[in-house]
């Protein structure tokens, strides 16, 4: 029975590169761990290592290139899904470009 317990705990959450990768948000695990360790990552608010565990509800904030993505996570997976069903694992909450600050 504590293995049972154990598998439902485990189901309910995963690592924050694992999900990133699973969820089609970044293309490898090894660019979403180095966008945590760069601090491109942010986790219902606060700076997010990769290993950070996720949960249904949690709030992913990503910065990729010019743009700012704001999610909530919806479910999380198993395994490695399709990207069409990636989309349903979580929600955009805000999704905004960033303006470069350089002057040319």
């Amino acid at each position: 029975m504590k293995e049972d317990q154990k598998t439902k705990k485990t189901e309910n959450k995963k690592r924050l590169d694992v999900f990133l990768k699973a969820s089609c948000l970044v293309s490898r695990r090894s660019v979403a761990n180095h966008m945590c360790e760069a601090g491109l990552v942010k986790l219902n608010g606060g700076t997010a290592k990769p290993a950070k565990e996720v949960k249904i509800g949690d709030v992913i904030e990503l910065r990729r290139g010019n743009k700012e993505i704001v999610i909530r996570v919806l479910e999380i997976p198993d395994k490695q899904v399709s990207k069409k069903q990636a989309r349903e694992l979580y929600e955009i909450i805000s999704e905004k470009l960033i303006e470069n600050d350089l002057d040319l």
